[in-house]
């Protein structure tokens, strides 16, 4: 019978240490940004403060000038229902078509009324027009009371969340992971 050659572990060459250098700084850069993703969504998630706070991109310009298009609006989702007053800015859920479409809405609460059951309805209105809204909502429909408004901050979320803004994200990350590489690659060669 011939001899068969067998390929073991050790007849395979080592790694270039260049090579195995970039791969292992690729490796530690992609865990890096993971573990700064999953540590923001932790903290949105889990810690009290930041976890009763929800977010949203203002699409109408039915508050400006106070709130406009692109805008971000943090609600407090924990404020109780008791606590809000006429001239509040809330945030509220609506069905705004046949179809059953259901968005957040955020306005000012012109009136809170209650009936004979003493169940309370509140009303509201846009800051562009002293007209009521079509809908009366109960305390189920409220969503919170907005805390801070961050102007276009919105805009720059929507685009990130887009495919296009994806792609950006993920080339800048690149980008800048092989400018440090160079500046610090460049730096250690002058030293030497």
């Amino acid at each position: 019978m011939p001899d068969l050659e067998r390929n073991t572990m050790s007849d395979k060459k080592p790694m270039n240490p260049v090579v195995k250098k970039k791969i292992f700084g690729w490796l530690k850069f992609i865990i890096g940004v993971a573990l700064l993703y999953g540590a923001g969504i932790l903290a949105f998630n889990y810690i009290p403060f930041l976890s009763k706070i929800q977010h949203y991109v203002i699409a109408t310009g039915s508050m400006e000038p106070i709130i406009s298009v692109g805008d971000l609006v943090l609600i407090d989702d924990s404020v109780s229902k008791d606590d809000l007053n006429i001239g509040d800015i809330i945030a509220f859920r609506v069905v705004v078509n046949a179809a059953g479409t259901e968005v957040v809405v955020v306005h000012y609460i012109a009136d809170i009324e209650y009936d004979n059951d003493g169940e309370r309805t509140f009303l509201t209105k846009p800051h562009i027009s002293e007209d009521l809204d079509d809908w009366v909502l109960s305390d189920d429909d409220i969503v919170g009371r907005h805390m801070l408004t961050l102007p276009k901050v919105g805009s720059l979320l929507m685009f990130i969340q887009s495919p296009m803004g994806k792609v950006v994200i993920i080339v800048d990350l690149v980008i800048i992971y092989l400018l440090f590489n160079f500046f610090t690659d460049k730096n250690k060669t002058k030293k030497s």
